[in-house]
């Protein structure tokens, strides 16, 4: 069974219980305000979050009748089985997720009326049937938008960095950092247009990419090298390898990627001679497929040249890589990989993303004593195609001294 229908298949049965208690609560809900067609209702909320569920059910079909390859996802464009089928699927498990912590909370909100005031009990129950419909509907629209702006917008995050102890010309040394390109059929020309006119619009000494130019496949593995071959040349240009990258064809990125002017560095040490101090940038390939190990890590840091500006670029901000980096002296870590979560839930005003199963560190910039470490959103998708709650970025970081 091929990854993306597995794990279609598990995010399904993980959003079953919200499906199941969502559904009862809201016809109930409905059928208190509505008493009279309360079979009608029943029905209408069968068939829609049947609907919304078509995808998981065709997807199988495809796999046991031989017939995967002719599924709508694997086209070069977007069909009308996507807008009608796949985006519905995803969006639908969303909103369940998001309702479900809501609804709960308004139930127990409605059984202690029920023992403690009683008296009050017939009243409350209407108002927080009402309550209970205008959730479903606010995140409806809601999960709607704020799924497509998040997706289709990229915006440039700008973070100023205190850096201990550097010379006075590395104070005002930007860098443009950017990650998870993931050039495929969502992420086309129009995305891409936004991305590089952000570029464009954000100059800076050194640009530095971790890795996943294009998501599956060798398809567009030549788009996404024009796309990155487009930047300007007159800056340093730095890239590591991404988990996508090497699952796709790693040599022929990285080579792509030096025959246009950047430096690919594969557990390499780069130094950048700037304004009379040194900046080094250490590329560590550390991907589920090709881990550098605990040892080869060391010795790699500890053999760093001397630098007034120590930067670690990574794909894949794990605690072992962090904590080396720590240790060995570096200023910086940047690393992408997570999507920032790509979906983050905030129930109650607390962020949950199974991006935080991995990695403490999943987006936006935090420390781990004297070390910063940056984690980007990135542009593109996986597995779902779209984002929510952690919008398309690329990063500007302004070094200033401490």
């Amino acid at each position: 069974m091929p990854w993306t229908l597995r794990m279609t298949l598990y995010s399904f049965l993980i959003a079953l219980v919200p499906y199941c208690y969502i559904g009862w609560r809201l016809t109930n809900a409905l059928s208190l305000i509505f008493p009279q067609p309360a079979k009608l209702i029943r029905i209408i909320i069968i068939v829609f979050f049947l609907c919304l569920n078509l995808f998981p059910i065709i997807s199988l079909l495809s796999f046991f009748t031989d017939s995967t390859r002719d599924l709508f996802i694997n086209n070069h464009e977007l069909t009308i089985g996507d807008y009608l089928i796949y985006f519905p699927f995803w969006l639908g498990i969303i909103l369940m997720i998001e309702l479900f912590p809501y609804f709960i909370a308004t139930d127990v909100l409605q059984l202690s009326i029920k023992f403690f005031l009683k008296h009050l009990y017939e009243i409350w129950s209407k108002w927080l049937a009402l309550f209970k419909v205008g959730l479903f509907v606010f995140f409806l629209v809601y999960v709607a938008m704020r799924s497509y702006l998040d997706t289709n917008t990229i915006k440039t995050i700008t973070h100023d960095l205190q850096i201990k102890k550097i010379p006075e010309s590395l104070k005002d040394l930007s860098l443009l950092f950017i990650a998870d390109l993931q050039v495929d059929r969502y992420t086309q020309e129009a995305k891409i247009n936004r991305f590089m006119n952000q570029v464009r619009q954000n100059k800076s000494d050194i640009v530095l990419f971790s890795g996943d130019l294009i998501t599956r496949g060798t398809d567009y593995i030549a788009q996404g090298l024009d796309v990155l071959c487009t930047i300007p040349s007159n800056t340093e240009r730095i890239a590591c390898l991404g988990d996508h990258d090497f699952w796709a064809d790693a040599a022929a990125i990285s080579q792509g990627l030096k025959n246009c002017g950047w430096t690919f560095l594969d557990n390499e040490h780069h130094i950048i001679p700037y304004k009379g101090a040194k900046i080094l940038i250490t590329g560590v390939t550390y991907i589920y497929s090709k881990r550098i190990s605990s040892e080869q890590l060391q010795r790699l840091l500890n053999s760093a040249p001397s630098a007034d500006l120590k930067i670690l670029l990574v794909h894949q901000p794990a605690e072992i890589i962090l904590r080396a980096a720590e240790q060995c002296g570096y200023h910086i870590v940047l690393a992408g990989h997570t999507h920032g979560g790509q979906v983050v839930f905030k129930p109650f005003g607390f962020n949950l993303t199974p991006t935080q199963f991995e990695n403490t560190f999943y987006s936006g910039v935090g420390k781990l004593h004297n070390l910063n470490i940056v984690v980007t959103n990135g542009i593109g998708l996986s597995l779902i195609p779209l984002r929510y709650q952690a919008p398309a970025e690329i990063m500007k970081i302004n070094i200033k001294k401490e």
